[in-house]
């Protein structure tokens, strides 16, 4: 797999680099739900921020 970040993303943040995380035990299962609350708030907010 090759990832490489927009030219714009690249001139506005130079020294951006890609990264891998490999984790292994992982599964479908997991309850994510009380940890990824907060994040989703934040992207909740931006978004009514930003409609038109």
């Amino acid at each position: 797999m090759r990832f490489e970040h927009s030219a714009q993303l690249r001139a506005a943040y130079p020294d951006l680099v890609a990264g891998v995380v490999h984790a292994t035990g992982i599964t479908a299962t997991a309850d994510v739900a009380r940890r990824t609350a907060g994040h989703l708030a934040v992207a909740r907010r931006r978004r009514r921020a930003t409609r038109c």
